[in-house]
């Protein structure tokens, strides 16, 4: 059964758009969109041969449409040899037509993002809240860490260390032993 459905599949191209915008402009718009929810993840093997097969990755997937059941599908990348087209006629089993709007929402990652591109001339591509939330984080995370490291002093040894701003920073006298914190409360 799988064999067949596989033969079933067709080629893989690099782009699924067919006609001229001018054909795809006269035919009647259908509403609402197809939304298809995309995401990337690695599976984790419980007791691994060796180390290049500990895990891998899997991209899953799900398509709804306005009315009916929606359809979900996932597959292995290094796996699958024609991914786009898998995309693809899941799509257009959910009703795609050439002028069909379709919303994208993916979690960033390349190989996720790359996948919908060029499948259909409606489309629009979303990032979803919680990856940018994430990226947003980490941005964070560096920037207090950069500045931590730019406000703290120079490591001991370190005689002719300069301030961010050029200056020279302050020597006690000589004979003045420089505070040590207080461990007392």
């Amino acid at each position: 059964m799988a064999g067949r459905v596989e033969g079933e599949l067709g080629e893989e191209r690099p782009d699924f758009i067919e006609g001229c915008q001018r054909d795809r402009d006269q035919l009647s718009r259908p509403d609402p969109p197809l939304t298809a929810g995309l995401d990337g993840g690695y599976v984790h093997a419980r007791h691994p041969l060796s180390r290049t097969k500990r895990c891998f990755e899997v991209i899953a997937g799900k398509v709804l449409k306005p009315e009916g059941a929606s359809k979900c599908f996932a597959f292995v990348p290094r796996v699958e040899t024609r991914p786009k087209r898998r995309l693809f006629e899941v799509l257009k089993a959910q009703g795609l037509r050439a002028n069909q709007r379709v919303e994208f929402l993916t979690d960033g990652g390349d190989s996720v993002r790359e996948l919908p591109r060029d499948l259909s001339p409606e489309s629009e591509h979303w990032l979803d809240w919680f990856h940018i939330t994430m990226r947003l984080t980490v941005l964070g995370q560096m920037t207090r860490g950069l500045a931590a490291e730019q406000a703290s002093g120079p490591a001991a040894g370190d005689g002719g260390a300069k301030r961010l701003d050029g200056a020279e920073l302050e020597k006690p006298p000589d004979g003045v032993e420089p505070e040590k914190p207080s461990l007392e409360r």
